[in-house]
């Protein structure tokens, strides 16, 4: 099976010639996590905090998500 488009391209900067490398789409999530609820709610009570820096994403139609938890909570 060929790729619809090529994936990698020559190309010249400064005068030299490069390689430029197109980047590839995941749609999968791994989240690491402290409790789950009975409607799958994730909490993060332990562990460090997101730094400053972080950002969160809405996750793509064909995105799969897999989480590991600590302990799962029940009303």
């Amino acid at each position: 099976m060929r790729a619809k488009e090529d994936l990698v391209e020559r190309i010249s900067h400064a005068g030299e010639d490069w390689l430029f490398y197109r980047a590839l789409p995941f749609h999968v999530a791994l989240i690491r996590a402290t409790t789950e609820d009975e409607t799958g709610n994730l909490g993060m009570e332990r562990g460090r905090p997101p730094s400053s820096g972080s950002r969160s994403a809405a996750p793509s139609p064909r995105a799969r998500c897999f989480a590991r938890c600590a302990r799962r909570e029940t009303g």
